[in-house]
């Protein structure tokens, strides 16, 4: 699946450095949310065609992203980190 393809290329790209922040990040997606970050962030596809392909709403689409937004900046939460997260 196209998630799957997405966390197998964060992988690469960390080469095996599980601190790396992209693959933390996306540990903590399940397949729904990663195809919507995806299709969204990496892809730069349209919330209209987000949720054409992921048959859901328009609307579905923004307040699952939001969700998804919001639940990645409560795992960042407390990570020593030196600048801010730009999510």
């Amino acid at each position: 699946a196209m998630a799957g393809r997405l966390f197998d290329e964060a992988q690469e790209k960390a080469q095996g450095d599980p601190t790396n922040l992209v693959v933390r990040l996306l540990e903590n997606l399940n397949e729904e949310e990663l195809q919507l970050v995806e299709l969204r962030f990496f892809e730069e596809k349209p919330f209209k065609e987000v949720a054409y392909i992921l048959d859901i709403t328009e609307t579905n689409a923004k307040v699952k992203l939001y969700r998804i937004l919001d639940k990645l900046r409560k795992v960042t939460h407390g990570w020593d980190l030196e600048d801010d997260l730009p999510i």
